[in-house]
């Protein structure tokens, strides 16, 4: 059994909850029904985001908050783009 932290905000009833659907559909099942994959691939990406960047930004209003991260998402794809491999099937 998987012991509760002293500080998890968690309700103990909703972690036995899910504690008792891992051990009756397995984890995997788990992940899928709750999106877990979807959850590790977007902090994944922030993650890389913050690591190539910085976690803060340099502009104050809204808009160019905006802006600055639409173009740090555009270079974060280029240089997934330069690093990917070239898949040649024929």
């Amino acid at each position: 059994m998987i012991r509760q932290h002293g500080n998890s905000s968690a309700d103990p009833i909703e972690r036995d909850e899910c504690l008792r659907q891992i051990r009756r559909d397995g984890k995997k099942s788990w992940k899928e029904a709750i999106g877990y994959h979807r959850r590790s691939l977007a902090e994944t990406a922030m993650s890389r985001l913050k690591g190539a960047f910085g976690d803060r930004l340099k502009n104050r209003e809204p808009r160019n908050q905006a802006t600055e991260l639409a173009l740090r998402c555009k270079i974060l794809n280029a240089f997934v783009a330069i690093g990917m491999p070239l898949n040649i099937w024929g």
